[in-house]
């Protein structure tokens, strides 16, 4: 288990590496680059600024959803072992 968690974070497992793109979020994403491709030319001078802050929100979204998944799992495996 210590080597497990010791990739974790050292970064040799990343939770989101085997996510599958499903049809939807493939939709999902040509859309959003369709809209981006007709809103780059009219705010240029702040689309940098745009696309950092989603990638934040994204990062933090990210986090936050490790943690709480990451709580569940722990919580599974305690119950498991308490009850029996």
């Amino acid at each position: 288990m210590q080597n497990t968690i010791k990739d974790l974070w050292y970064g040799n497992i990343t939770p989101l590496e085997d996510i599958n793109v499903t049809p939807k979020l493939n939709s999902l994403y040509s859309a959003l680059n369709k809209i981006e491709l007709e809103l780059r030319p009219i705010i240029e001078n702040k689309w940098d600024k745009i696309d950092d802050l989603y990638a934040d929100i994204i990062n933090e979204y990210q986090l936050d959803a490790f943690i709480q998944g990451f709580s569940l799992g722990v919580k599974l495996i305690s119950n498991v072992y308490l009850d029996k």
